[in-house]
């Protein structure tokens, strides 16, 4: 086994190199994890808050486009997926790139194994004023 392959848990802290690389964790140490946030934040300055995943990747990470139902973009082999649900059952609810969400978060951009990275943020459609439950997952394939 390659301690470094992508697929590989080497700091056994239950997150695979590749999505510690990807999202600002450290695939070296067990504390130091994928930077994902979930928030409460409105979005679209209408006052009401919807729910709301922030998360960090490398610099020069193409733009997402709006999801139907999942966003998604490649970015050095490894497709970086958002998807949303509302009920856990299926993931096919649209999520849409929104302006970063970065309040109480660690400042960004970070650098870290030299690689630099910043914040994407994602609200869930029909989340806004939180009528009902609402998943949002980030994915590394």
């Amino acid at each position: 086994t390659n301690v470094g392959a992508a697929d590989v848990d080497y700091d056994t802290d239950g997150a695979i190199n590749g999505v510690e690389y990807i999202f600002g964790g450290s695939p070296i140490s067990g504390s130091d994890n994928a930077k994902i946030y979930s928030l409460i934040a409105d979005t679209n300055a209408d006052t009401l808050m919807e729910l709301v995943m922030t998360i960090a990747v490398p610099q020069g990470t193409p733009a997402f486009p709006a999801g139907s139902p999942s966003s998604s973009v490649t970015f050095d082999g490894f497709t970086i997926e958002v998807r949303g649900s509302t009920d856990l059952s299926s993931f096919a609810t649209t999520v849409t790139p929104v302006t970063p969400v970065t309040t109480g978060l660690p400042a960004a951009p970070f650098t870290k194994g030299g690689i630099t990275y910043e914040y994407r943020s994602f609200s869930l459609d029909g989340s806004n004023g939180t009528p009902t439950k609402g998943f949002l997952q980030a994915l590394i394939r």
